[in-house]
């Protein structure tokens, strides 16, 4: 009786696998919302003109206990937040994917830090969604020399914010080096944050080494140009 419950088990499991069905075409949804940023200052403002759209994506069922994973189809419609951070537009499921989400674009003259994609649950609906919430970031500037450096390539990554929210930079000679990457902006209010860059160096062939910097963020020019030395020593498994 055990060994045909577990068949049983493992043919239903087996059904359920590949893509979900999908959303029928032609059926007109609408979502709403608001995108608030917070400034250096701490002062909350609704984020003018950063574009939002409804991406399109067809799901698929895994054999347990892996998750369902999503195949991206299109950006299906489209929209800007006017001067109050406020979205409101509508979209038609077009038949080919399962599952819709809102996702935000990052505008080209500021950098936000935010998840960017939020499920739309009800088709055929009026959705209004929670508030997003955002952080304005801003440009730093620094230096690097690697110059004490023997091992490459060297790897630098903004730890600072939670997610793999920056690309990774890469450094393959020793030398002088431009890196640009952002943080909460010079102000009282963002005394007590702090920048945190990890660089991370070849160990041997199966292992690395790293070093982590925390800068404090009063110690950080914004204006300027910030220098960092680098020294293989420094670096730990």
């Amino acid at each position: 009786m055990k060994l045909l419950v577990g068949i049983i088990v493992l043919i239903l499991m087996s059904e359920c696998e590949g893509p979900v069905e999908p959303t029928f075409a032609g059926i007109d949804s609408s979502v709403s919302g608001k995108i608030i940023a917070l400034d250096k200052d701490g002062e909350i403002n609704g984020a003018e003109n950063i574009k939002v759209r409804i991406a399109e994506y067809l799901a698929y069922n895994n054999t347990f206990p892996n998750p369902t994973t999503y195949e991206f189809i299109q950006f299906v419609d489209s929209s800007y937040t006017n001067d109050q951070g406020v979205y409101d537009f509508s979209f038609t499921t077009t038949g080919s994917g399962s599952d819709y989400f809102l996702e935000i674009e990052k505008p080209d003259n500021l950098y936000f830090y935010f998840f960017s994609r939020y499920e739309i649950e009800d088709i055929g609906s009026n959705n209004i969604l929670e508030d997003i919430s955002s952080k304005i970031l801003y440009p730093i500037e620094f230096m690097i020399n690697s110059g004490e450096v023997e091992s490459y390539p060297l790897t630098i990554s903004n730890r600072t914010y939670s997610g793999g929210y920056f690309p990774r930079d890469t450094i393959l000679t020793e030398g002088i080096h431009q890196y640009q990457t952002y943080g909460d902006g010079q102000s009282d209010y963002n005394e007590s944050d702090t920048l945190k860059l990890t660089f991370r160096i070849p160990g041997d062939t199966t292992t690395y080494k790293d070093y982590t910097l925390n800068i404090p963020n009063p110690e950080i020019n914004y204006e300027g140009i910030n220098e960092i030395i680098l020294n293989e020593s420094e670096f730990t498994d």
